[in-house]
Formats: C-alpha cells, sequence, structure tokens
C-alpha cells in the first residue's frame, strides 16, 4: 500500500479523511508510552518569557504481580512533562489524588550537575491526557 505508518488499523466503518483510505486509521505505535496511574502531587506550571508553558507532572502506577508465596505489589513514580496547551489543560484539570491516562512518548535528556558529571533523564512527554474530575483516591480509615 506503501503507507508510512508502521500500524495501519483497519476499521470496517471508520471514516477519516486525512489518510489516503477512508477506512485506514493511521496510530503511530514507535515510542508510544500510555500510564494509567494516579497524580502524586500538584502540577508544577511555568511560563516562560519566549510564552511557552510547561507542566511537570508526577503520576505514579502500581503493577501487582503473583509469586508462589504472595501477592506482590509494586508502585513507580514517572516524571511527565508538558508544553503549552497541553500544560495549560493540566493546570487548569489535574491535581493531586486525580486518576489520570496519559498518552506519550519518551526522551531523554543529558545535563552536568553541580559536580561536573553527566546524568541522562527520562522523561515522558505528554501528548494527551484523560481524566475523571471526580474521581479521587483516598486511602479508607479504620
Amino acid at each position: 500500500m506503501g503507507y508510512d505508518c508502521q500500524i495501519c488499523i483497519y476499521f470496517k466503518n471508520a471514516t477519516y479523511t486525512g489518510h489516503p483510505s477512508s477506512s485506514i486509521i493511521v496510530i503511530n505505535l514507535r515510542n508510544r508510552v500510555i500510564l494509567i496511574g494516579t497524580v502524586l502531587e500538584d502540577p508544577e506550571y511555568i511560563k516562560f518569557k519566549t510564552g511557552n508553558r510547561l507542566a511537570k507532572l508526577m503520576v505514579s502506577t502500581t503493577y501487582i504481580y503473583q509469586t508462589k508465596e504472595r501477592a506482590i505489589k509494586q508502585t513507580m513514580k514517572h516524571k511527565t512533562i508538558a508544553w503549552n496547551d497541553v500544560a495549560d489543560n493540566i493546570k487548569k484539570k489535574l491535581s493531586e489524588g486525580l486518576e489520570v491516562v496519559v498518552d506519550g512518548h519518551l526522551v531523554n535528556r543529558v545535563y552536568t550537575n553541580k559536580n561536573g558529571e553527566s546524568k541522562v533523564i527520562t522523561e515522558i512527554i505528554v501528548d494527551s491526557f484523560i481524566t475523571q474530575a471526580k474521581m479521587r483516591f483516598s486511602e479508607k480509615r479504620a
């Protein structure tokens, strides 16, 4: 077919005018991250003199797996950042304790610390997100 995508999904009754075939939807799955987790703290929002806006957001995810003896619960923290319109929406709609679905991609950034050592950070750039504003997670107290 000669499409530029790696994976094309065929939907029998789909309409998508941006693609050569109206029943083909292109989804780029290269370097794609989808997180479903909880916002750990209110987002940090920065507006630069250039007009660009940045939101920094920590999201925790929990993975549970079973060993022969017991279930193991593993919680991880993920550093996510968003730019401009997505950052504005994060500032307006997300706060600590909300469940969020983050769709984005990974980037590696290199910086030099105070000791002159080169460090690499992996971050998730948020392309879009979904949340339910009324859904909050809290611990039940006895």
